[in-house]
């Protein structure tokens, strides 16, 4: 598995697949890792795109350091990677899920230059999340450790999951260092600098679930769709939070059909 080095001495593990000429970045949600993103990047045709799953700090391969989990830091590793692959010398697609999207909106204000469109499933808002009564104190728990992770799981789906897909989802979490579960979920709560989304030029398109019990589609239009300037917004009324899981080969038919429109608009 390749790594990409990050500023702070560690390194960023990441899977690689297809042999495109479009490099597509997928980043992953709170409590899982790059797999996330696995049965939507195989679905894409691998002549046209290569897709990179990385795993970020404190999840999967990656190195579980015990400082740096901050916005900013998350975003900078996805630099190292980017700056990494230097046979793309052309602009990069950034999928993101739930905390991953959130890390794709920073990631788009500080390496313009380098995004040519951004893909926001269910995205954490820079305002950040206030997730409210019951719901927020359990997921609070679950950050700090005192609940596990499959109590709020099966929630997050419209229906019910299947064991297997439970099972791979808490393989996951029990991966994540008990300082990135804390430190992700303080920063989804907090947020980050939002004044310089109104600048970010990439064509971006924001997809929410209509079931999603923790990103309401109200919260993905104003807060993360309305801050970015000529964005698309969809409302995918029978999917839940974990929209590519449920449906991959939906999502990965829409990241294909956004990535063609960039391609004939020149």
């Amino acid at each position: 598995m390749p790594s990409a080095k990050t500023g702070d001495g560690g390194s960023i593990a990441y899977a690689k697949l297809g042999e495109g000429p479009i490099p597509v970045l997928f980043l992953h949600g709170w409590l899982v890792s790059g797999t996330f993103w696995q049965l939507v990047a195989e679905a894409l045709p691998p002549d046209r795109c290569t897709s990179f799953l990385p795993d970020l700090r404190g999840t999967g391969f990656s190195f579980q350091p015990e400082t740096g989990y901050t916005l900013d830091r998350f975003a900078e590793d996805m630099i190292g990677l980017l700056s990494e692959e230097k046979t793309f010398t052309g602009k990069w697609i950034v999928v993101g899920h739930g905390f991953g999207a959130l890390v794709a909106q920073r990631l788009a204000t500080i390496y313009a230059r380098r995004i040519g469109g951004l893909v926001l499933f269910s995205p954490f808002p820079m305002a950040g999340l206030k997730p409210a009564g019951e719901w927020g104190e359990l997921l609070g728990e679950v950050a700090c450790g005192q609940s596990q992770a499959g109590t709020v799981f099966p929630r997050l789906f419209a229906k019910p999951p299947s064991q297997e897909e439970l099972d791979i989802l808490l393989e996951d979490a029990e991966s994540a260092s008990p300082l990135s579960r804390k430190a992700v979920w303080d920063i989804s709560m907090a947020g980050g600098d939002g004044t310089k989304l109104a600048k970010v030029r990439a064509p971006t398109l924001v997809v929410a679930s209509g079931k999603d019990a923790l990103v309401s589609p109200d919260t993905a239009r104003m807060e993360v769709a309305g801050k970015i300037s000529g964005t698309r917004f969809e409302i995918w009324d029978d999917l839940g939070h974990f929209a590519p899981l449920e449906a991959p080969g939906r999502v990965s038919e829409r990241i294909h059909t956004f990535i063609s429109g960039l391609a004939a608009a020149g």
